[in-house]
């Protein structure tokens, strides 16, 4: 199986304070954003909001999931590479890692 360019895949999740507060405290993220409403009241979200590595972790699994349906496994290199090896990486999902 390829991966096309321009592929779209979706899914929608609504979160509750509790996995919120869940996902902060297992990522240890302090911030009162996450955990404390009164504080959060102050912000201009007024209300505790998700961190960002809980909406990219999100993002993540959906991809993987999407890929995996369709019988590949979506590998995600977090390392500090060179822009060379990021190209290469980047090259092999537009070619359906093959």
């Amino acid at each position: 199986m390829r991966a096309y360019p321009r592929e779209r895949f979706s899914s929608e999740m609504t979160l509750s304070p509790a996995m919120v507060v869940e996902f902060a405290n297992a990522a240890g993220d302090n911030n009162p954003i996450h955990h404390d409403a009164e504080f959060a009241a102050t912000t201009r979200f007024g209300r505790p909001t998700a961190s960002g590595p809980h909406t990219a972790a999100l993002l993540l699994a959906l991809t993987a999931s999407h890929f995996s349906k369709k019988g590949r496994c979506w590998v995600l290199n977090s390392g500090f590479g060179s822009v060379d090896q990021f190209s290469q990486m980047r090259q092999s999902f537009w070619n359906g890692w093959s």
